[in-house]
């Protein structure tokens, strides 16, 4: 017998021992406790050896009968059947120890209820169940034999130990309930989403949060609120022509807006600004009570936490993920809270979300691709901040114009005047003090219309004496900036000494030096961070680093690391500039000779370092002699305007005085020569003298032909250097000219201009009379928003108001128009706003409105056709008619409905409701929107479920609806699925509906274009899928990319794709197909190939084959391609041997570049290829790169 033969007789023979108390215990329980009761058995001598014989006997007979094959088995079919039926001692008895009876008895009640006891005979488990009968029968023999120990020791042993057990089996029941329970709240609590009191709960907190001010800290224990002393700050729509727009309406027009400026433009705290206006608003709609999933929320994070979140989570989930870390947000106290919020916005339709500092983030992050993904999310808005030239070297930001913005700098009256008042609001005779200061100096008043620097000689005047001079360059005011923060809120009594603020100075320079010191990227360029461990030796004391602490702060992330953050990216980048300043002259052209060109961190430190150094003219001298070229290529014609830009932030950081004779005059020459081109730098340099009056000359000859964007730069430097009257006139003269001639959308800029200049009233009152004149007759101004605004600036009298009120309301009045409104004449809703913006700006009577609401609701009383009537109506509710105005007018939009479009009915539908919230509509046009769905153009059916929701309609109306949409789906053609799937969303569809649309998206999509998969597959990405459903949706992309010559659509496909949850499989045979549409790319479609390969995480074989691949590229197309091709290999991260060989092929093919613009791409990738000395030497002539 086996060892485990033997150890199954062993456990046979105290399971019939055991069942021979009588006990009832179930064959699971009874086969647990088996190993108990044997050590029970085994405790005492005399149970022992009883235990022993009947193992022996049933070993004994197992062997004579020759059963083995099949003793295992057997013994334990027998085991569970003595558990089950019982050897209990009354029952032997009764049988008169008869062993034959006692046995049949077992196997006739085992037989009822297992059949296979009674099998055929010769069959394999025949075989098993006649061990089991002789093991039966054996144990009943021995237990026969030994009844009188049965009763007399073994029962009493057996009643003990099979007590004990139901009593530890009882306890574990017990214990087993309490875990279900813990882990059944568990699960309720980590599925649960957040509700209405947990969101606002999360916008109480960051609106605290948000309100703190940013940059600069509290003085001596004075909060300032940004909500109490900010200012609405405009931006330029690229767009748009540069037109001006409010941050407000930029986020109105575009869903996804990035907005640009330089250093300390206000890019955080216009950030800050926009989260908290939408707190403010999503925090009043959950107290009216709105659904959570009806409000939008807001969510702020940097791009530098964004990219340390984990990469392997879907981009909405790192989103939320920085968004909690982000040290600048507060700890909401609760990490439960943090998951449920976490939970419900990442199934949120509606989440603004605002990313700060683009500009902040290390190199090689992969930007390009995260803004891509940003931007991709359904439903969600975005708002990115970046400075520009960080935002230049993004591969992806290259030609866009769309939601693309620049700050503009705040305007003397309104803002900066407003700003300085309310922050001395406690101390008005320092506010007029620093206004006075400001207005004295027009170069200083330029600089505060930056608000940094706004928020800076508020700092420096807060102890500054009243008639003290304000600092004339940066680096000054940031020095008394910085002391001021290091003193902090200290006590007159107990504050830092000046040896204790030097020595503060020293560390934190130290600090910010270590800090970047080695943050280059492979060719030396910077590659900054944003938070840092100081490498700096030695423990401050405790008052030297309550000082340090003011300035660079500790801060906690997400995930418990603590490191510090300079207070505001210009204060690391000032405190780098004093450090390099203590270098000798050698040591500091080996450090800033590889920043001159094309690197955006270095872009403030390496001029401000030139200014600050003690050997300002050596080191100038030094740096002259490295970059004096002898020839004048297209790649040196380049580097010049990359110097030359540098070398006028280097005079608007220091003084004429500072420099030797050759020096000034050469700052000075550059200055006339660039003052038409770089006319905002040179201003920066504004207490500089225009010693021959060139720079106004130049500038005033300009003026005609002008680009209107630059007019008013041009006039303020002309009113900062114009030495006589005349030369001033000649200016006004001029821009008056360009507004008798000009167009609407370019008079903004000309009075903007003109402004500048400092009209008299007369050239005031002239100009109004121009601008009416000329489009007095224009029967709908386009820009009439605009033109108001223009003319209120240019302070139009009173008298004047009506007629212009009149000429933008109604237009010129002629026979054919009378009665007619502009507003019911407006296309669209963007129209009627400029011209009701207009009206108000210019003052609107009661009696002109009610005399517009009665012109306009008779109209709509006349029209037959259902879209006047919409725009009638529209118009109308845009004037605010009171209630008897508006009676009436319910009756006529129902009776127009039977007849309207589907597009126009959706429309009226949402008139209806505006025009009495608190009144029901009635059901039939719930009803007749449905009807409307199914012979409705798919494009339509959108809007028109809209309208159903804005009625609020019943669910049995929804589900009929969704019906509908399902229906539609079916049988639209493909490119429509995106459409019907947000209409379906809309009506909060039911797990089948959810269903029944995956189900019809993944039919669609097999056999179907790659535009329509892609299409598809992104709105089943929308509807929710199984993990069937995804993995069926990968391979028909898989299948897809390689049919298709589009680059786009590939980058859509492969983003589709990734929502789909990829597996390492999934994932190898997307990089596979892409790898072969290269094969035969042109430059242009191969570069933007390479950037979507990299979205798929390639491993470094699958990124050295398709480095490889694209080097074929680099033999075609121009130059232009070639240095697209070339940045998408650097993003591939070629060796340095590759990247010497493509510089070598770019640089040969840079002289075909006509002119400097067009060396501009290809030059920048030329330096991001090759180290500092590789770059020197080909701008003094080395044709080769080595």
């Amino acid at each position: 017998m086996t060892g485990t033969g033997r150890r199954l007789a062993e456990t046979l023979g105290a399971a019939a021992i055991a069942a021979a108390s009588g006990v009832p215990l179930d064959v699971t329980t009874f086969a647990a406790a088996v190993p108990y009761i044997g050590e029970a058995l085994d405790a005492r001598s005399s149970t022992k050896r009883l235990r022993r014989a009947v193992t022996e006997d049933l070993t004994n007979w197992a062997e004579s009968e020759g059963l083995s094959e099949y003793l295992e088995q057997g013994i334990e079919i027998a085991m569970f059947a003595i558990a089950r039926h019982g050897l209990q001692v009354h029952v032997l008895r009764r049988c008169s120890f008869d062993v034959e009876r006692i046995s049949e008895s077992i196997i006739n009640e085992v037989r009822g209820h297992d059949h296979g006891w009674g099998c055929a005979q010769g069959s394999e488990l025949d075989g098993v169940h006649v061990v089991a009968r002789g093991a039966v029968h054996a144990v009943v023999t021995t237990l026969v034999r030994q009844e009188h120990r049965v009763e007399g020791e073994i029962l009493p042993v057996l009643a003990d130990a099979l007590k004990a057990q139901a009593e530890r089996y009882e306890r574990a029941a017990e214990r087993d309930e309490e875990v279900l329970r813990l882990l059944r709240n568990l699960a309720a609590a980590r599925t649960r989403e957040a509700d209405a009191e947990d969101l606002q709960r999360y916008l109480e907190q960051r609106l605290q949060v948000w309100d703190l001010e940013t940059g600069i800290m509290p003085l001596h224990g004075r909060v300032r609120h940004p909500s109490q002393i900010e200012r609405a700050l405009n931006v330029a729509s690229a767009e748009e022509g540069d037109g001006v727009l409010s941050v407000g309406q930029a986020l109105a027009r575009y869903e996804h807006l990035v907005v640009l400026g330089g250093p300390g433009a206000g890019k955080s705290w216009l950030a800050h600004r926009i989260v908290r206006d939408a707190a403010h608003a999503a925090r009043d709609a959950l107290r009216n009570g709105s659904r959570p999933q009806d409000v939008e929320i807001p969510i702020l994070t940097t791009w530098e936490t964004v990219r340390s979140q984990p990469a392997n989570g879907s981009i909405r989930s790192r989103l939320l993920a920085a968004s909690f870390a982000s040290p600048g947000n507060g700890d909401l106290g609760s990490v439960e809270l943090e998951e449920r919020l976490q939970r419900l916005l990442g199934e949120s339709r509606r989440v603004l979300v605002v990313v700060d500092s683009l500009d902040e983030a290390e190199k090689g992050d992969g930007a390009d691709l995260l803004l891509r993904d940003i931007e991709g999310i359904a439903d969600w808005r975005t708002v990115v901040t970046s400075r520009p030239s960080a935002w230049g070297t993004k591969p992806l930001t290259r030609r866009r114009t769309k939601g693309l913005a620049t700050l503009r700098p705040l305007t003397w009256d309104t803002d900066t005047i407003p700003f300085i008042r309310t922050w001395f609001a406690g101390d008005p005779e320092r506010a007029e003090a620093l206004i006075g200061h400001l207005e004295a100096d027009s170069g200083l008043r330029d600089s505060a219309g930056i608000p940094l620097m706004l928020g800076f000689f508020c700092v420096h005047a807060e102890e500054a004496p009243l008639d003290s001079p304000l600092p004339r360059t940066g680096h000054e005011l940031y020095d008394t900036v910085i002391e001021s923060l290091l003193v902090g809120d200290w006590s007159s009594a107990t504050r830092p000494g000046d040896d204790q603020i030097a020595e503060a100075k020293r560390v934190l320079a130290d600090w910010a030096w270590d800090a970047v010191r080695d943050a280059e990227d492979r060719a030396g360029l910077g590659d900054w961070g944003e938070a840092f461990t100081p490498a700096t030796p030695g423990v401050p004391s405790p008052e030297l680093l309550r000082a340090l602490d003011n300035v660079a702060p500790l801060r906690r992330d997400g995930g418990g690391r603590t490191a510090r953050t300079f207070r505001h990216r210009t204060v690391l980048e000032h405190l780098v500039a004093t450090r390099i300043a203590c270098l000798d002259a050698a040591a500091t052209v080996d450090v800033l000779l590889p920043h001159l060109w094309y690197d955006p961190d270095w872009e403030v430190a390496v001029p401000r370092a030139l200014a600050l150094h003690p050997e300002r003219n050596e080191v100038a001298r030094r740096l002259h002699e490295e970059t004096r070229f002898s020839t004048k290529t297209p790649l040196i014609r380049e580097s010049d305007e990359q110097l030359g830009a540098m070398w006028l932030e280097v005079a608007a950081d220091s003084c004429p005085e500072d420099w030797s004779e050759p020096e000034r005059r050469r700052l000075e020459g550059l200055r006339v020569a660039r003052c038409l081109r770089d006319t905002a730098r040179v201003l920066r340099s504004g207490h500089w003298p225009n010693l021959d009056g060139s720079i106004v000359t130049a500038l005033l000859s300009s003026l005609p032909t002008a680009e209107p964007r630059r007019l008013a730069e041009h006039c303020r430097a002309i009113a900062r250097w114009a030495t006589t009257g005349n030369e001033r006139d000649e200016a006004v003269q001029c821009l008056m000219q360009r507004i008798s001639s000009g167009r609407a959308a370019e008079t903004a800029r000309v009075v903007d201009a003109l402004m500048q200049l400092g009209p008299s009233p007369k050239e005031r009152r002239d100009a109004s009379e121009r601008i009416l004149s000329v489009f007095a007759g224009e029967a709908l101004p386009r820009d009439a928003g605009a033109l108001a605004g223009v003319l209120l600036r240019l302070g139009l009298a009173v008298e004047d108001r009506r007629a212009a009120r009149e000429r933008i309301l109604y237009g010129p009045r002629d026979e054919g128009t009378v009665g007619l409104t502009n507003l019911s004449l407006c296309v669209t809703g963007k129209e009627r706003k400029r011209l009701l913006d207009a009206l108000h700006a210019l003052d609107l009577t009661c009696d002109e409105r009610r005399e517009a609401v009665r012109s306009l609701r008779a109209a709509c009383d006349r029209t037959n056709d259902p879209t006047k009537l919409y725009r009638q109506v529209d118009a109308l509710l845009s004037l605010d008619p009171q209630p008897e105005e508006r009676r009436g007018l319910p009756d006529v939009i129902r009776a127009a409905l039977p007849d309207a479009e589907p597009s126009t009915a959706a429309l009226l539908v949402g008139a209806l409701v505006r025009l009495d919230p608190e009144v029901p509509v009635p059901e039939d046009v719930s009803a007749r929107i449905v009807d409307l769905l199914s012979g409705a153009k798919p494009k339509r059916v959108v809007g028109l479920v809209g309208a159903l929701v804005t009625l609020d309609a019943s669910e049995a109306r929804r589900r009929a609806a969704a019906q509908t949409v399902l229906e539609r789906l079916a049988t639209s053609p493909s490119r429509f699925g995106g459409l019907l799937i947000e209409a379906l969303l809309r009506l909060e569809p039911t797990a089948e509906e959810r269903r029944t649309a995956a189900s019809q998206l993944l039919d669609a999509s097999n056999g179907a274009s790659p535009k329509s998969v892609g299409k598809l597959l992104s709105a089943l990405v929308r509807i929710g899928a199984t993990p069937e459903d995804r993995e069926q949706a990968r391979g028909l992309i898989v299948s897809a990319i390689p049919r298709t010559s589009d680059v786009e659509l590939v980058d859509h496909l492969v983003v589709t794709f990734e929502r789909l949850e990829p597996t390492d499989e999934d994932r190898r045979g997307a990089v596979a197909a892409l790898q072969r549409l290269l094969i035969d790319a042109l430059p242009g479609r191969a570069a933007n190939l390479a950037a979507t390969l990299r979205r798929l995480n390639p491993t470094e074989d699958e990124r050295r084959r398709a480095a490889a691949t694209m080097q074929k590229a680099l033999t075609q197309g121009t130059v232009g391609d070639l240095a697209r091709v070339a940045e998408a290999l650097l993003d591939l991260e070629i060796t340095a041997d590759e990247r010497a060989a493509i510089a070598q092929q770019l640089l040969l093919r840079i002289e075909e570049t006509n002119g400097s613009w067009g060396a501009k791409r290809p030059a920048r990738v030329l330096r991001q290829l090759t180290t500092v000395s590789q770059w020197t030497a080909m701008l003094h002539g080395a044709d080769a790169v080595t």
